[in-house]
């Protein structure tokens, strides 16, 4: 699958953030859709089907973790990015548990996503539009199903913390 193929979806209430995050992912030749809260994301989820979403943990009326629920809870299995300027490592650590595929701190250096998009296996990518995997690996992290996943930001929590999921 080629950047240009690839749509995600920007999930943020600070405008500034997704024109700058926006800018700086389509340069790099991806497809970007934005959406400015939860609710305006969960719609636009189910009908843009994006390959990826790249989501705010902390937004007014429904927030990162919400947002995710609601997308299992209607069967629409998207990798998510969280992004978090607010928090700790608890905040990091209930994201990943709610089945985010990674993290990052806002604010985003530019080269951090277009890195953390070329880490990402094919397969998370397009995963619910192709229909060929198991519907949980879209949010695995860790070892499930016995296949080990190493993702960076996993990798940096196994140092830290001790889950029997990572």
């Amino acid at each position: 699958m080629k950047k240009k193929d690839i749509k995600i979806l920007l999930v943020d209430d600070e405008q500034d953030i997704l024109e700058i995050v926006g800018y700086n992912l389509s340069q790099e030749g991806y497809q970007i859709v934005t959406a400015s809260n939860g609710k305006e994301a969960i719609l636009k989820a189910k009908k843009e089907l994006p390959h990826l979403i790249i989501m705010d943990v902390m937004m007014p009326e429904m927030d990162g973790m919400t947002v995710m629920e609601r997308l299992r809870e209607r069967e629409i299995s998207v990798p998510v990015i969280v992004q978090t300027g607010q928090g700790g490592i608890d905040t990091v650590i209930t994201a990943m548990r709610a089945g985010a595929f990674d993290f990052v701190v806002k604010p985003v250096s530019p080269e951090r996503l277009p890195e953390l998009l070329r880490c990402m296996p094919k397969a998370e990518l397009h995963m619910h539009i192709e229909g060929s995997l198991e519907p949980e690996l879209i949010f695995a992290m860790g070892q499930r199903n016995g296949v080990a996943l190493n993702y960076p930001s996993v990798e940096a929590l196994r140092g830290a913390y001790v889950f029997d999921n990572l």
